[in-house]
C-alpha cells in the first residue's frame, strides 16, 4: 500500500506549464523561441495557465509578459486581420494610443464629425505601448495602423490634413 501511494504521489508531483524566456512587449506576436516548458509542483493551481507552446505560438500578447512569467490562458489573443471589405491605413492620432489595444474596435473623431465607428487596431508603435500600467506619456507622435471600411478610410485621409483625429475605444457592453 505504501509503495502504491508513493508511486501515485510521485506521478502527480510535477506538471508542465509555459514560461517566457525573455520579456515580450505588449502587442508582439509570440514565437516558439520566446517560450519554454517548465515543470512546477502539482500543488500549484495551474488550471488557468498555458500548458503547451502550441497554445500561444503565433498569438498576440495584449500585455507585457516579463521574463520568467507563466502565461495565463486569459491574456492570449488571436492576431487581428483586415476584415473583408476593409483596407489598412496608418493614422496619426492627436490622442494617446496607450489606452487602446491591438484587435480592439475604435471610433475615430474630429471636432466636426465621426470619421469611423468601426476601425480595428492592427498595430501600435512600440513607444505608444506602456511598459507599466501607469506609463501613458509619449513624447513622440507616430501613426498607428488601422483596418477600416474604404469609405471611412477616404474620410480619414481627407481629415488628417485639416484636423486632429482622436481615437475612442468602443464599450464592450454597448458597442458605443
Amino acid at each position: 500500500m505504501l509503495l502504491t501511494l508513493s508511486v501515485l504521489r510521485h506521478r502527480h508531483e510535477e506538471v508542465y506549464i509555459v514560461q517566457t524566456t525573455h520579456t515580450i512587449p505588449r502587442g508582439m506576436i509570440i514565437k516558439d523561441s520566446d517560450l519554454r516548458l517548465v515543470t512546477v509542483s502539482s500543488s500549484l493551481d495551474t488550471s488557468a495557465m498555458v500548458t503547451s507552446v502550441h497554445m500561444v505560438s503565433g498569438k498576440l500578447s495584449p500585455i507585457t509578459l516579463t521574463q520568467g512569467s507563466f502565461i495565463p490562458q486569459s491574456v492570449i489573443e488571436d492576431v487581428p486581420i483586415v476584415p473583408h471589405g476593409y483596407t489598412s491605413l496608418d493614422v496619426t492620432l492627436a490622442s494617446s494610443a496607450s489606452s487602446i489595444k491591438i484587435g480592439e474596435t475604435i471610433s475615430l473623431l474630429t471636432s466636426e464629425e465621426t470619421l469611423s465607428s468601426s476601425a480595428v487596431v492592427l498595430h501600435i508603435p512600440q513607444q505608444h505601448r506602456p511598459q507599466q500600467i501607469w506609463d501613458t506619456q509619449n513624447s513622440e507622435t507616430s501613426a498607428i495602423t488601422l483596418a477600416l471600411p474604404a469609405h471611412d478610410a477616404m474620410k480619414v485621409l481627407t481629415a488628417q490634413n485639416n484636423s486632429p483625429i482622436i481615437a475612442v475605444p468602443l464599450s464592450k457592453e454597448t458597442g458605443r
